[in-house]
């Protein structure tokens, strides 16, 4: 079967298996001569401890994710000439209810 391909897209959070996802989607964006674009979502989970702990601020988190991801974009490029990479990052920010 074959057809005009849209966007190859692959979830990406720096986990050994998304890594093994990107490279197989790298691969099969350049075989079918399309687009590949990873997108990063995450959950913040907040939880209570009985002993003080350290407290990341969410800007300081979400800085570090997004550079992840600009690198593993970084990344992908390079290994397949002629490849168009996007990175997407959600675009809603968390709000307590």
């Amino acid at each position: 079967m074959s057809s005009p391909a849209g966007a190859i897209v692959v979830g990406y959070d720096g986990s050994p298996g998304s890594r093994a996802a990107l490279d197989w989607a790298t691969a099969e964006a350049a075989r079918q001569h399309a687009a590949l674009r990873i997108l990063e979502v995450f959950e913040l989970v907040v939880w209570s401890r009985s002993s003080p702990g350290t407290v990341v601020p969410l800007e300081v988190l979400v800085e570090s994710r997004r550079r992840g991801l600009e690198a593993a974009a970084d990344g992908s490029a390079p290994r397949t000439p002629g490849l168009a990479v996007r990175s997407s990052w959600p675009t809603t920010r968390w709000r307590p209810h």
